[in-house]
């Protein structure tokens, strides 16, 4: 009898605590809800996502693969809650955000130890998720590169090695398809690398993996991207119009235009101011776009952080007004969707595979990071 009621009463713990390690993060984020977007002005905001920001950068909270927000313990006991590769994007997001408040922020080191450790552990044998981190910490203003080249090397020798049939696919296991992501995560680098190093061949890289999604991922009509295609017979995998991965494109251009050469600089400026009439369509009526382009069902901030910044970049460049208003819209939609403490909320969770889109959405320290640089360029803009 002893025993049964010692293992009844393990039995009922443990069901509590599988229980609580749901309930508790549940809970949380609604008390983390109330009073959303509600701050002063733009100052009191960017201080808050600021703070939040820093925090994260220095332990970077684990972001969920699994779409699951019940017996999340299975996921988590099984290993598969959340992925290295995943957090490598979003330490690189809050980077880049915060190097873009220049002197505000000097706290580049944090990148260079888990870029290190990444390499160390040849993590782009997975997939190209890491090639980002490397260039932010390339573009951070204290970063010394020529420490950082050993580093750098080995990054553009895997992209190099990997385009056997002229562009980088985003993992290796899948060799023929092309997803939209891999633009925004390795052609600013491939750039930057070029300029830093004098590597015409790493230029020539990054603008045939532009070209090509531009030649066969983009639909004919709305010219929006579609998440992924096939090189072998050109056909069109998942969605057109994904929210996040049309902001991975808009960030990829964006990005590549500050370390084009003039040669290419023109060429990425025309594809530039195209895709942005197209994104302008899609914009809604808050200043947000949706995680589903044609779809709209509610804003997501990291599509819409990433897309504003492309737009204010533009702006910066043409000086062209029809890039500005949408781009302050964006700014004020990613405010509204601010919790009190400074997370940046209502960001799409990770995909789950080709045409597979998570449910969930919450904060991701990608969509603060994302959402500073678009903060500081419209900072930059001329008065």
């Amino acid at each position: 009898m002893f025993f049964a009621v010692v293992f009844m009463s393990a039995l009922l713990l443990a069901a509590v605590l599988v229980l609580l390690v749901d309930a508790v993060p549940a809970a949380l984020r609604w008390y983390e809800r109330i009073g959303i977007g509600c701050f002063a002005d733009e100052g009191e905001w960017r201080r808050a996502v600021i703070r939040t920001a820093e925090r994260q950068l220095k332990k970077t909270p684990a972001v969920p693969v699994s779409a699951n927000t019940r017996l999340t313990v299975i996921d988590r006991l099984k290993g598969s809650y959340k992925s290295q590769n995943l957090q490598h994007w979003q330490k690189a997001a809050l980077l880049l955000g915060l190097s873009s408040l220049g002197g505000e922020f000097k706290k580049a080191a944090d990148s260079g130890t888990d870029l290190k450790a990444a390499v160390k552990r040849q993590d782009f044998k997975n997939s190209v998720d890491f090639v980002i981190l490397g260039y932010a910490a390339l573009s951070a203003p204290t970063a010394d590169s020529q420490k950082l080249r050993p580093m750098m090397d080995k990054i553009y020798a895997y992209l190099a090695g990997s385009a056997k049939d002229g562009t980088v696919p985003y993992n290796h296991n899948l060799p023929d398809i092309r997803f939209v992501d891999t633009v925004g995560m390795i052609c600013p680098f491939l750039y930057k690398y070029a300029a830093e190093y004098s590597c015409p061949d790493a230029e020539a890289l990054a603008k045939r993996q532009t070209d090509e999604y531009f030649e066969r991922g983009m639909h004919g009509e709305v010219f929006l991207p579609v998440h992924c295609f096939d090189r072998r017979g050109g056909a069109p995998l998942g969605i057109y119009g994904w929210g996040r991965g049309c902001g991975w494109l808009a960030l990829g251009l964006a990005e590549s235009l500050k370390w084009a050469p003039h040669s290419d600089k023109e060429h990425l400026l025309e594809l530039s101011k195209g895709y942005a009439g197209a994104l302008l369509k899609f914009q809604s009526r808050d200043g947000s776009w949706c995680r589903q382009m044609t779809a709209c069902d509610i804003g997501e901030t990291s599509a819409t952080a990433m897309i504003g910044y492309f737009l204010s970049s533009l702006y910066n460049i043409c000086k062209d007004e029809q890039y500005k208003k949408p781009a302050l819209a964006a700014r004020a939609a990613l405010m509204s969707r601010t919790r009190r403490n400074g997370k940046i909320d209502y960001a799409q969770g990770d995909t789950q595979g080709i045409g597979f889109y998570s449910p969930r959405l919450d904060s991701l320290p990608a969509a603060q990071g994302f959402a500073l640089l678009l903060d500081s360029s419209i900072r930059e803009w001329p008065c």
